[in-house]
């Protein structure tokens, strides 16, 4: 279920997830990396070698980005800050004025209906809206990295059809990946899928627990580990494979 009150926000599973919903982990080895995306897109490219020097100018657009968002996030963001805090209420509704800059697909390319900005410029919406807010700062990160950013990488093209449209238009994403005994140990996770015998369908059960923007998201990056893959059991991680998830698939709670 999704917790409303509570932003450990708690998925239980049981019949879901198409088998076009399942992302190849081929290329995913490193996926883990992509928990502190937050941190690694600000290092990234963050300085420009030119000769003996380092520049730290940023670019007009760059600045152009940072005006923008500096001023909406102070103008927009204070007066509900207090009462949000203390009632563990997430931005939902800010997140949707957030939309109008046109910012929210900013990982997604222009085909699917992203307005893609370099890493600096992404890192800087970040800085921007952190300064204000943390909540909606970690809300903005998630949807355009570990959701987003990940179909973008390692979906394929039906994946990227079905979900990038509606995540550059908006519709929040989140990543479940921790359970309750499965949090910084990700790899001891006891979610499971296995594959129809019809091969219609994963099965998928399990309870997901501390779901960054599980309470508004549609769009879900989930993990379980795959029963039927030659390494599971056989390593602690054997297995594991993300999902993309609807809310309005069967079985979700």
């Amino acid at each position: 279920m999704l917790n409303s009150k509570n932003s450990s926000s708690c998925i239980k599973s049981r019949r879901t997830a198409p088998p076009t919903s399942h992302i190849s982990m081929s290329r995913m080895r490193n996926f883990p990396c992509l928990m502190i995306y937050g941190i690694v897109i600000i290092m990234q490219q963050r300085f420009r070698c030119t000769g003996a020097r380092m520049d730290f100018a940023e670019s007009d657009e760059q600045q152009m980005i940072r005006e923008l968002v500096r001023d909406w996030a102070e103008e927009v963001l204070p007066p509900t800050i207090a009462k949000r805090d203390s009632e563990q209420i997430p931005p939902s509704a800010e997140w949707k004025q957030f939309c109008e800059l046109g910012l929210q697909g900013v990982t997604i390319p222009e085909e699917f209906g992203g307005n893609p900005v370099d890493d600096i410029s992404e890192s800087i919406i970040i800085e921007e809206l952190a300064r204000v807010d943390p909540s909606m700062s970690v809300m903005f990160c998630v949807h355009v990295g570990l959701c987003a950013k990940t179909i973008v990488l390692h979906g394929n093209q039906q994946q990227k059809e079905t979900y990038l449209p509606r995540l550059a238009a908006g519709e929040v994403g989140a990543y479940s990946l921790s359970e309750a005994g499965a949090g910084t140990d990700a790899a001891a996770m006891v979610c499971k899928a296995k594959l129809s015998d019809d091969g219609s369908h994963y099965l998928i059960n399990g309870e997901k627990m501390w779901v960054t923007n599980g309470e508004q998201a549609g769009i879900y990056i989930l993990f379980a580990k795959d029963v039927d893959h030659p390494e599971y059991g056989v390593k602690k991680h054997g297995g594991t494979t993300a999902f993309i998830i609807e809310r309005g698939f069967e079985g979700f709670e």
